[in-house]
């Protein structure tokens, strides 16, 4: 007989359809342990898993039923599997994963193996297994007391909630600041049923009703505008984003969220880090995630402008600023760390009027996306820097412009 791996069938349980990763755990005969993170969607019927034939091994998922193939189906598979390139499966040592079933799904499935590559997360590498949070988010509330740091400086934090399914990852990550702030939460009328909820996390947080229009945008260019945010120092904006997009990997969104998040607020102590930055650095004006800060190495200068190039011009104009397309910085995802008269120049031209109250569903060249690319202008028009920080990736210089 001919020595090749054992296969199994990792058939993925129907209510799990709807996850974004899900989990296998292997423990060999030699005590060996691996963690396998397996990106699933609608699409996907399911795995073959490949493993050692070197070793025994016992399986333990709530995700999947796994099923031993018989040996001539396990050697048929075995030939196919070498048909499969590096992107196209998950190695584990000599364990190896691949992806069965349509055409979609197994194309979904090398995209997010691309896409993770990409960002330095390897579905099958030790990193990704580091930050729980990026795969998971904040499930659950702190349980032990957070001991409180006294700081001088005045901070609000601005969330925009429309997912309002969302707000029990954000309230869990609020929860473990050890920080005093002031929470500002805007809403809209689809997530108006989540106000009572919020007040009994946070009894003192500040909502605001809000018209659905502009996205997380105009709610924020409102309080700006009507000096909701004059009182504070700093000011940390975040939202619960999704970003469900044609031809992008379908978790993706939540992989930008939870990003974002852990970069500006989630990762051990990087909020104090960046408001005594800001404390200790009076030219730096902005501060967001390296990761997503526009154009680098993941999304070139021609997709970061989008189809933006106009009214950027025409906004950065009204702000006494000549735009360039090379010189275009922003953080995606428009969320960061801003000194609050960095915002002055953007505050000062009031593009809340410029808003068309209807229903945005395009996902470039609306008003609230050449303003996230403005943001940044403002503040280099208030004579501040802009930094970044990256928690994950675990660059430890921060850059600076």
């Amino acid at each position: 007989m001919i020595p090749f791996p054992t296969v199994y069938r990792l058939i993925l349980n129907r209510e799990f359809r709807n996850y974004s990763l899900c989990i296998v755990q292997m423990t060999s005969s030699k005590k060996k342990k691996i963690v396998v993170c397996l990106p699933v969607s609608k699409y996907n019927e399911g795995y073959f898993l490949f493993t050692s034939r070197f070793e025994s091994w016992n399986f333990s998922s709530d995700h999947f039923t796994i099923v031993k193939v018989d040996y001539f189906r396990g050697f048929f598979f075995w030939v196919w599997s070498f048909l499969h390139r590096r992107a196209r499966r998950l190695c584990y040592n000599e364990n190896y994963v691949i992806a069965y079933g349509s055409k979609k799904g197994r194309k979904l499935f090398y995209k997010s193996n691309r896409y993770m590559m990409r960002r330095g997360l390897h579905f099958d590498g030790q990193k990704i297994h580091n930050f729980p949070n990026l795969l998971y988010g904040w499930q659950s509330p702190i349980t032990e007391k957070v001991v409180q740091v006294a700081i001088k400086a005045k901070i609000a934090i601005v969330v925009h909630i429309y997912y309002f399914d969302l707000w029990a990852e954000i309230a869990n990550l609020l929860s473990n600041l050890n920080f005093s702030f002031d929470l500002h939460v805007t809403l809209v009328d689809e997530s108006a049923s989540i106000k009572l909820e919020i007040l009994k996390i946070f009894p003192d947080a500040q909502i605001h009703m809000m018209e659905n229009c502009g996205r997380d945008v105009l709610p924020f260019l409102i309080l700006l505008e009507t000096e909701k945010l004059s009182c504070y120092d700093y000011i940390c904006k975040i939202h619960g984003k999704r970003s469900y997009r044609q031809g992008h990997v379908w978790w993706e969104g939540d992989l930008w969220r939870r990003w974002l998040f852990y970069d500006l607020l989630g990762a051990p102590g990087i909020a104090l880090k960046i408001i005594r930055t800001f404390d200790t650095n009076s030219e730096i004006g902005m501060i967001g995630s390296r990761a997503y800060r526009y154009p680098n190495r993941y999304c070139n200068d021609k997709s970061s402008l989008g189809t933006n190039h106009k009214m950027i011009c025409s906004i950065a104009g009204r702000m006494g600023v000549e735009f360039q397309d090379q010189n275009l910085d922003f953080f995606a995802g428009t969320m960061f760390w801003v000194r609050t008269k960095a915002l002055d120049p953007i505050k000062k031209i009031k593009l809340s009027r410029d808003f068309k109250r209807k229903s945005h569903k395009s996902l470039d060249g609306e008003i609230e996306h050449a303003i996230e690319r403005c943001f940044p202008l403002s503040v280099k028009k208030s004579n501040f820097h802009i930094a970044d920080f990256d928690c994950v990736l675990e660059e430890k210089n921060e850059k600076e412009l």
